[in-house]
């Protein structure tokens, strides 16, 4: 109850359904890994065989880790930010998908309420003080910016650094 189920609730309350990729094998051209290793150890009993058939089937990666792990050795993108700084990561991200116009706009209208106020909001995380921040190049946080605003479909994987902090 404190981390998988959270996380599932919160997919389905945001997205009407999960997003997680270690639900929906199979249905990714690119996976992101954000802040867990399914390779070696997964909290939730799905463990990383299926990312090595997806990228059998030519999905890429983008691995978001502070640690080179046999996942980021094999990204496409490999954003080493600082321990801890995952939320200016996507603060930044979303301010560059904002800014560049790289949204659905039919989705936010139809489904979102707040975006307005996000879209304030990341105004104070421009990518030069988001590397900064993460001590990720800037220029490799707008290249993963880009591939969430327009490749599609994508997948995502992250663990219990999102679903146990303090936030």
């Amino acid at each position: 109850q404190i981390c998988w189920n959270p996380r599932i609730w919160m997919d389905a309350l945001t997205f009407g359904w999960t997003v997680e990729a270690d639900i929906v094998p199979g249905l990714t051209d690119c996976l992101f890994i954000w802040g867990t290793n399914p390779v070696v150890c997964n909290s939730d009993a799905f463990l990383g065989h299926w990312i090595v058939e997806a990228m059998k089937r030519g999905s890429e990666l983008v691995a978001i880790d502070p640690q080179l792990t046999w996942i980021a050795s094999k990204a496409r993108h490999w954003l080493r930010l600082r321990p801890g700084t995952d939320a200016a990561l996507a603060l930044g991200m979303m301010n560059v998908i904002i800014n560049e116009d790289l949204y659905d706009h039919e989705f936010v209208d139809l489904w979102c309420y707040g975006f307005d106020a996000l879209a304030e909001r990341v105004q104070e995380y421009p990518v030069d003080k988001v590397a900064e921040i993460t001590t990720v190049d800037a220029e490799d946080i707008k290249r993963v910016a880009h591939i969430i605003g327009t490749e599609r479909p994508i997948g995502w994987a992250w663990g219990l650094a999102f679903d146990q902090n303090k936030n």
